[in-house]
């Protein structure tokens, strides 16, 4: 060979692709480069790397005290919109790839973190429909909008089509509601 090439690191594919089929590598979403090293994670988080010399993947240690846990939900998007939308409670982040998915999971963490936000937000009311309702229903005035509704895990349904900003607000609106900080719980677009 004609050049100098330094250390070179090679590895079969078919590892490679066994590794990254493990119950390890196939619970985060991501894989990239990161300088000369190959590692799976949550963007831009690494939580593993592809050790080379032994052709495994290994845990990275890479958090810090009082980090807080990262939870990405951008690969389950039914429709990617370009942009990831998170939020952050008082101690961890969750990604989405589409303002509908952060309305629908935003809303089940604002009940999670303080029961009976839904029933009151159940109670609200735009010009022409609900954010949240116990009823498909109970969402809109006219009957042809019903069909843009989905029902979350908690039993309530929720309005879907909105507009990213519009999601965001609601998700907004509700932590008011529930009386939390933005400390406790924030709504963002990257």
């Amino acid at each position: 060979m004609i050049g100098d090439f330094g250390m070179v690191a090679i590895s079969q594919v078919s590892r490679l692709m066994d590794e990254l089929q493990t119950p390890l590598a196939a619970s985060y979403p991501h894989v990239w480069c990161d300088g000369e090293t190959l590692v799976v994670g949550i963007w831009p988080n690494a939580k593993a790397k592809f050790d080379f010399a032994s052709e495994r993947l290994k845990f990275v240690d890479n958090t810090e005290p009082n980090a807080k846990k990262h939870i990405s939900f951008t690969y389950l998007a039914k429709r990617l919109t370009g942009s990831i939308f998170e939020i952050e409670t008082s101690d961890t982040i969750y990604e989405f790839a589409s303002a509908v998915q952060a309305l629908l999971r935003g809303l089940e963490i604002l009940e999670t973190i303080a029961p009976g936000t839904l029933d009151k937000m159940c109670e609200l009311k735009g010009r022409s429909k609900r954010p949240v309702g116990h009823t498909r229903e109970s969402l809109y005035d006219l009957a042809s909008q019903r069909h843009f509704a989905e029902q979350i895990n908690t039993g309530h349904f929720v309005a879907t089509n909105n507009k990213a900003l519009e999601a965001l607000g609601v998700l907004r609106q509700g932590a008011r509601l529930a009386g939390l900080s933005t400390d406790q719980f924030t709504v963002r677009r990257r």
